[in-house]
C-alpha cells in the first residue's frame, strides 16, 4: 500500500521525503506494445523481506519509481534479460538510462546512472559486467548435494577469496578512489558467499547430522554484528537466513 502511494504525484504529503528514495530515467530504443513494457524492482527491508515492483514505462520510454526505504542499501532494477544492483540513500533522486541495443548483449552492461550516486552506481555497473565475464578457477557447486558440509564451505571460501582478489585487482587498475563501492562490493562478495554457506547443508536434503557448532563454524568467518554492512541487501539476506 504504502509504495502504491508513493507512485501518486502527492505522496510527499504521506510521508517524509528523507525516508523516501526515487528512481526515473529513460529506456533508449524503447518501443511501446513490444511485450516488454514494464521495468521492474525489487526493494527489501531492514529484516531481510523483499518486494517486486513493475512500473508501466511511457510511451516515450520514461519512468518514475518511488518507494519508501528510510535506509542506504541496493535494490535490484531488471529490465528484460538485464539485471542491476543499484545503490540508493534516502532523500536521492538516481536517474538511469537503458540503452534497449545492448540488452541482448551478455554480461554488456545496459545502463548507465546519473546525477546523484551516478559515480559509485555506474561503478557497480562496470563491475559487475567485468565481474561476470571473468573466470575465476574456484567455483563451489550449490547443486552437488554428495560432497559434504566442509568441503562445500572449504570451497566457496575459496571461491570468495578469488572474488575479493579480483575486487582489489579491479579498483588498483582502475585507481577507483570511491571508498564506498570498494565497501559495498565486498561486503556484496561476502555475505553472498555466506548466505551460500549457511544454506547448503539445509537446503535440498535432510540433513540429521550437522550441529549448530559445526554450522557456526562454518560462517565464523562471515561476523553477524557487522553494522557497517547493514546497507547491503546480502548482509540483511545472510541475517534473515541465519
Amino acid at each position: 500500500s504504502i509504495n502504491a502511494i508513493a507512485q501518486n504525484t502527492t505522496y510527499r504529503s504521506y510521508w517524509s521525503p528523507t525516508d523516501s528514495t526515487i528512481i526515473d530515467g529513460t529506456g533508449i530504443g524503447y518501443t511501446p506494445g513490444n511485450g516488454d513494457d514494464f521495468i521492474n524492482f525489487k526493494t527489501h527491508n531492514l529484516a531481510g523481506d523483499e518486494t517486486k515492483h513493475a512500473i508501466q514505462l511511457n510511451n516515450d520510454g520514461t519512468f518514475s519509481f518511488s518507494f519508501y526505504q528510510p535506509n542506504r542499501g541496493d535494490i535490484v532494477v531488471n529490465y528484460k534479460n538485464a539485471f542491476e544492483n543499484v545503490y540508493t540513500e534516502p532523500s536521492k533522486k538516481i536517474s538511469l538510462t537503458i540503452f534497449n541495443n545492448k540488452l541482448d548483449t551478455d554480461n554488456n552492461n545496459a545502463f548507465a546512472a546519473n546525477g546523484q550516486l551516478a559515480d559509485i552506481n555506474n561503478l557497480n555497473f562496470d563491475f559487475q559486467s567485468e565481474f561476470l565475464r571473468h573466470q575465476f578457477r574456484s567455483k563451489a557447486d550449490l547443486g552437488d548435494k554428495g560432497q559434504p558440509d566442509s568441503a562445500f564451505a572449504q570451497k566457496r571460501s575459496e571461491q570468495l577469496n578469488e572474488e575479493l582478489a579480483f575486487l582489489n585487482k579491479y579498483v588498483a587498475d582502475k585507481h577507483v578512489t570511491n571508498e564506498a563501492f570498494k565497501k559495498f562490493q565486498g561486503d556484496k562478495l561476502s555475505y553472498t558467499a555466506g548466505g551460500d554457506i549457511l544454506l547448503f547443508p539445509l537446503v535440498g536434503k535432510l540433513n540429521k547430522t550437522i550441529t549448530e557448532e559445526q554450522l557456526l563454524k562454518f560462517i565464523a568467518q562471515f561476523p553477524v554484528d557487522n553494522s557497517r554492512a547493514l546497507d547491503n541487501s546480502e548482509d540483511l539476506a545472510f541475517l534473515k537466513k541465519l
